[in-house]
């Protein structure tokens, strides 16, 4: 993944889970409705709807990944070292989850 913005990241992944979505992150917030608890496969918004400046994946409800800055080592850590505003699912990757 080297060379990716977090926008670009969180799209790759879907892309290879069999998921379209935007490449870039307000453009993407359309891609997800808001839940108030995380789980496997949804993002974090870091910014206001409509204003969102940085995505990060969750890996489960307490595990996110992210790609600081384009060029950067993506990196995982708690929810809690980097919580986001606020939650998106994405329809879709939640029933390829599921499975």
């Amino acid at each position: 993944y080297n060379g990716l913005d977090c926008s670009s990241f969180v799209a790759w992944v879907y892309h290879d889970m069999g998921v379209s979505i935007p490449a870039q992150t307000v453009a993407m917030e359309s891609s997800f409705y808001t839940v108030s608890e995380a789980q496997t496969g949804d993002v974090g918004f870091y910014g206001s709807h409509g204003g969102s400046y940085h995505v990060c994946l969750f890996l489960d409800k307490n595990t996110i990944i992210y790609a600081p800055t384009e060029g950067e080592v993506v990196k995982e850590k708690p929810v809690s070292y980097y919580p986001p505003n606020w939650i998106g699912r994405n329809a879709n990757m939640a029933e390829l989850v599921s499975k």
